[in-house]
């Protein structure tokens, strides 16, 4: 019909990776494309490369959806103010104020559970104090 589209390749690209324990490597993009669209996509608006024709077809539309995600996940969160009957709290201090409310300490306890399963994952800085 006469009409030029580009061509959805992603071929002869790749992207110098350097992984965790400080090695890098060379990865194809098709590779990296498929395990962390999102970031990928981020990365080639940051370095101004999403306008090259191996990331114009599917930059966009992939940002465009991660917004719509975050934008459904934020509105749902704010939406939801009742569980089973229940009031859910927002924060820790209106968690406890509703304790007091009810009489009862059900959300410390459960803050207090909480914190003792994710406080493995932090490591202790003794050289910081808590307000730097």
């Amino acid at each position: 019909n006469g009409n030029r589209t580009p061509k959805r390749t992603t071929v002869g690209w790749e992207l110098l990776v350097e992984w965790r324990d400080g090695s890098t490597d060379w990865v194809a993009l098709k590779d990296l494309k498929d395990t962390n669209p999102i970031e990928l996509a981020e990365y080639a608006v940051a370095n101004k490369i999403a306008e090259e024709p191996a990331f114009k077809w599917w930059v966009s539309f992939c940002l465009q959806k991660r917004n719509r995600i975050i934008s459904k996940a934020k509105s749902k969160y704010w939406r939801t103010t009742h569980k089973y009957g229940i009031k859910v709290p927002k924060t820790a201090e209106e968690a406890l104020r509703l304790d007091k409310i009810n009489g009862n300490d059900y959300w410390e306890q459960s803050i207090k559970k909480e914190m003792s399963k994710v406080r493995v994952a932090y490591k202790p800085h003794e050289e910081h104090t808590p307000e730097e």
